[in-house]
């Protein structure tokens, strides 16, 4: 028997090749999640006392703010305002600065506050508010 290539075979073998391969690839497992048999977490704990007295004594609490936020607060204003200075924000850096020293009148700070805020009307070419504020 004679064996003889000719293209049209060659062709057939691909196309049986290649169609052979696209059916096991046509079907891919599908990986679930499985769930897992655990107890429901409970959502809501009872409360020991009413409501009313723990409300009332966090409004209580909450009335008096810690010395801490008062005393770094000052100082958390001069820095952000300085932070814009910095980044020349004058535009932005000029109402920080006036708040800074409508808000803390007794801080150590406000000469610095006053010498910049007049440097922010200074770059900002507003000569007039700059003279009141050095």
């Amino acid at each position: 028997m004679k064996i003889t290539s000719s293209p049209a075979a060659l062709g057939l073998a691909m196309l049986l090749w290649t169609a052979s391969g696209s059916f096991a690839q046509s079907q891919p497992e599908v990986r679930r999640a499985r769930p897992v048999d655990e107890p429901p977490v409970p959502r809501v704990l009872p409360a020991d006392e009413p409501i009313d007295r723990v409300l009332r004594s966090l409004k209580e609490d909450s009335s008096e703010p810690p010395a801490r936020e008062t005393e770094g607060a000052d100082r958390r204003q001069l820095e952000y305002a300085n932070g814009l200075f910095t980044r020349k924000l004058y535009d932005l850096a000029i109402p920080e600065y006036q708040k800074y020293l409508e808000d803390y009148p007794g801080r150590p700070g406000r000469a610095n506050a006053y010498f910049s805020l007049g440097e922010c009307y200074r770059n900002l070419n507003r000569v007039s508010s700059a003279r009141t504020n050095f």
